[in-house]
């Protein structure tokens, strides 16, 4: 977000005059979730823990000393998490709170995994992790800048792709980030989060439509003018 966002500090942008960040702290809110642990650079925490200083009985602030990525980050809070389900939410993905809620609540009562998804074109789909069906509830996740016919969903020209919430199980997806950052070489970018889905989401997985407005690049938010 270079040119609106000074470096770390893209989740206290805001839209609708309500901070990034409060969304998702909203939304795992509403869906129920016992705790919340939000990853913060040292360069913003204090101003993160200002502006959620109204959930601190709950929210619990993790900082990542290096910016090592969101796979590294979602380690980091994985390690402090007790319950044996977790709900991991993008904050520049703003999205219809009622959904995501159903889909918490959904997976509370399969035990299923589940992940939010939006459809877009192949010209957007560079961008995203895409998402291509195995059948019995079983996809694969793929990364990348090249996109071509075969991450088309079901003989479409239109690709699913990940753009929201991803519930799945805390131990599994503790063992999978661990070791993925015991073979992670900073020096080669971030650990992502897109590369280990596959493994994470191994059981059945629910795909959630969901209506998400992608904050996440400049032009995206500009355009809006912080108003949806």
């Amino acid at each position: 977000m270079a040119g609106v966002a000074k470096p770390f500090f893209k989740p206290l942008l805001e839209l609708n005059g309500i901070p990034l960040l409060t969304y998702a702290v909203e939304y795992a809110s509403a869906s129920g979730a016992t705790a919340c642990h939000v990853v913060v650079s040292p360069h913003n925490k204090e101003e993160v823990s200002s502006v959620l200083s109204a959930y601190s009985q709950w929210v619990r602030i993790v900082v990542q000393d290096e910016p090592l990525g969101p796979g590294h980050a979602t380690l980091l809070a994985l390690k402090c998490i007790q319950s044996d389900t977790v709900m991991l939410l993008m904050s520049d993905n703003i999205m219809d709170q009622d959904t995501v809620v159903k889909m918490a609540l959904n997976s509370a009562m399969t035990g299923d995994n589940a992940i939010g998804v939006r459809t877009v074109s192949m010209q957007q789909a560079h961008r995203f992790t895409r998402i291509r069906s195995n059948g019995n509830e079983s996809y694969d996740y793929i990364e990348g800048p090249s996109v071509s016919l075969d991450d088309a969903w079901e003989g479409s020209t239109m690709v699913k792709v990940w753009c929201g919430p991803v519930i799945f199980s805390t131990s599994r997806a503790l063992q999978v980030f661990s070791q993925a950052a015991e073979n992670f070489e900073s020096d080669k970018g971030e650990l992502k989060i897109g590369p280990y889905l596959s493994q994470i989401l191994s059981g059945p997985t629910v795909l959630v439509d969901v209506e998400a407005i992608d904050v996440g690049i400049p032009s995206a938010y500009t355009e809006s003018g912080g108003v949806v």
